[in-house]
Formats: C-alpha cells, sequence, structure tokens
C-alpha cells in the first residue's frame, strides 16, 4: 500500500469563521425527512451540535464571559406529548466565539463532536452496507487530505478504508466515529420511542409548523429524564462510551471487519 500523506491543521480557522451561508450553501443538496422541520433556516447554521454539549458549551462560556447564542435547528412535531422535539442545535454566531485571535480552540478538550471529526464527514463508517459507497466528504478545509479511489468497496477492503482514513486523518477519524455513532444512537432514540408510541412525529404541513413555532421546543434528551428516566440513565452512560473511544481503541478496532464502539 502507498504511504498516504498526513492531514495537518494550519490554524487558518476558516472551518471556524463565517459559519453562516458556507455551511448552509455545503448542506443545501441533503434532503431532510419529511418529518423533519428547519426551526431555522440552514443558511443560519454555523457548528451543530447534539443536546448533551449544550451544558458542556454553556459552562465554558461563563467561564469565559462569553454571551454564548444557541438555537434549535432541526425539529420534529410530536403528535403524543403535543410539544416541538429538538433533534439538531446549532451555535448561533457568524465565527465560533471560542476561537482565539490566533485561529486557536479556547475549549479543545470539550470541542463538539462535528469539530473533533473536521474535515471529515462520513457515514457508513461503523456499521458498512455490502456494496454500499462510502461517501466521504471533506467539507471546504483548504489543506483536507485527498486520498484517490478509496471510498467505494469495489476498489478497496473496509479495514484498509479505515487504515487509510486513520493514516490521513488521526484523531479526525476518531471523533467522525463518535460522531457517527451519537447520530445513530439519537435516530435509534427516535424510532423506539416512536414504536412503542411514546412519541410520535407528525408530517410537515404548514399547521405542523405553526404548532411547532406556538410552543417552547424540548430536547429528545429533555423528554427523555422526564418520561423515561430509567432509559434516560442508560443513554447517558452510552453517550459517554462514545467519548471514551480514543486512539488506542480505534488501532484495536482496525484489526477486526467491523467497528464496535463499547
Amino acid at each position: 500500500m502507498s504511504s498516504v500523506k498526513k492531514f495537518q491543521c494550519q490554524n487558518c480557522g476558516q472551518c471556524c469563521k463565517n459559519g453562516r451561508g458556507r455551511l448552509g450553501e455545503l448542506g443545501k443538496s441533503r434532503p431532510l425527512s419529511p418529518f423533519v422541520y428547519e426551526y431555522i433556516s440552514r443558511y443560519r447554521v454555523t457548528i451543530p451540535l447534539h443536546e448533551w454539549e449544550l451544558p458542556v458549551l454553556r459552562k465554558e462560556a461563563m467561564k469565559k464571559q462569553i454571551a454564548l447564542k444557541i438555537l434549535p435547528f432541526l425539529t420534529i412535531w410530536d403528535v403524543v406529548n403535543k410539544l416541538p422535539i429538538v433533534l439538531n442545535w446549532t451555535l448561533d454566531h457568524d465565527d465560533c466565539p471560542f476561537l482565539s485571535k490566533n485561529n486557536l480552540c479556547n475549549i479543545n478538550d470539550n470541542k463538539p463532536l462535528v469539530c473533533k471529526a473536521y474535515p471529515l464527514h462520513c457515514y457508513g463508517l461503523t456499521n458498512p452496507e455490502p456494496n454500499r459507497k462510502i461517501d466521504i466528504d471533506r467539507g471546504d478545509c483548504p489543506n483536507a487530505v485527498v486520498l484517490d479511489e478509496m471510498d467505494t468497496p469495489e476498489k478497496i477492503r473496509y479495514t484498509d478504508l479505515l487504515r487509510r482514513l486513520h493514516d490521513a486523518y488521526g484523531s479526525s477519524l476518531v471523533g467522525m466515529i463518535q460522531e457517527e455513532a451519537a447520530v445513530k444512537f439519537e435516530v435509534d432514540t427516535i424510532e423506539s420511542m416512536s414504536v412503542a408510541c411514546e412519541i410520535y412525529p407528525e408530517l410537515m404541513n404548514k399547521n405542523t409548523e405553526a404548532l411547532i413555532l406556538s410552543k417552547k421546543p424540548a430536547g429528545l434528551f429533555e423528554v427523555l429524564r422526564r418520561k423515561k428516566p430509567a432509559f434516560y440513565y442508560e443513554a447517558t452512560k452510552y453517550i459517554k462510551g462514545i467519548y471514551a473511544l480514543g486512539e488506542k481503541d480505534l488501532e484495536m478496532m482496525l484489526s477486526s471487519s467491523r467497528l464496535s464502539l463499547i
């Protein structure tokens, strides 16, 4: 196998600045589920956040005396609880308020998973499907490494794909695997609660949109904490397990045919 170029962040700060519009443009081709409503336009989205990341960022903002602004992004209307439930949040800042003057992250140990993964953005790594292409998006990072002919099972084995990504991106691959696992857990939670009729998303229409905007939205994990405390406790344990994944764990996974996170 040929040598792989290593990604090196040049601290240009491009990923953390001018997020509005730029990130919306990158995501405009991604279709939404007919059950999901954009609480704010994707052109206002900067850094997408998971619900459990919000208190961490707010605590950091208080320590650093930052007037932090966070908004709901993707929501559903829950027919069962008559409540808008937020699936995804976003920082409401053009430039990340945690970026230092020399373009370094001031909360590196507590930064969101999407930041840990950058510039990688790809799903299908933790649960690959036979003969399905694993799309690897490197965002708009000017220093991203491009690896030729590496994202289709016909051209490269799954384990070789992971090794080449790891060789090129190192800790960013760890962050991407954590991000994918977190998103999958959120999706699985919504599906399982829907099957159990504990929540039920309604198809989006003008009436549904009006209902969402008429009430204060709640996060999915907030609903879990109130309605299913035992499951909420297990969910928080699972999320902590995702965050505990490190480089050594990934090295062990690379010797297997499938990633097992926890």
